[in-house]
């Protein structure tokens, strides 16, 4: 417990100084590349922001809720490493990643008329860095280039 909560105090020391640096840079908002970026004509408007939370309990319940899932995956994750191994940890944080990223590939939400938008590169990007992860936890044994030779089931023969 104690290296979650100096994780959480070092995120929060560092995001609290990039914050105030994000205030101001000034940035302009461009149709074609992240429109959502620029707010108010800054890179990051936090002012804003607490203005938002402050007139909307629903976004200081979503943050509320956040926290709590949050923490709750780091626990588990430190909890993990405790009684596994980091490797195990890395995988089944992977496999999250990847059952989100299907979920919203195969289930575009339409509420609020949003929809989610995805660059094939990124997603071409996940897939190497999944199988690499599968493979280096030898989920998956690909027998090219030798790959298949310093696995444990081939060493223990």
């Amino acid at each position: 417990m104690y290296l979650l909560g100096l994780e959480g105090c070092f995120c929060l020391v560092v995001h609290s100084i990039l914050l105030v640096i994000y205030f101001y840079i000034p940035c302009e908002a461009s149709p074609k590349v992240y429109p959502t970026w620029c707010i108010n004509g800054k890179f990051e408007d936090s002012l804003f922001a607490f203005k938002q939370i402050a007139d909307n309990y629903l976004i200081l319940l979503m943050m509320g809720v956040y926290v709590i899932t949050s923490s709750g995956f780091r626990i588990t994750g430190l909890y993990l490493v405790k009684v596994a191994s980091a490797a195990n940890w890395i995988t089944i944080d992977v496999s999250w990643t990847v059952l989100i990223w299907l979920f919203f590939l195969f289930v575009p939400s339409t509420w609020n008329n949003l929809k989610e938008n995805f660059d094939y590169v990124q997603l071409i990007g996940f897939i190497i860095q999944t199988l690499g992860t599968f493979m280096f936890n030898e989920i998956i044994v690909i027998p090219l280039f030798g790959l298949d030779k310093q696995t444990s089931s081939k060493l223990d023969e």
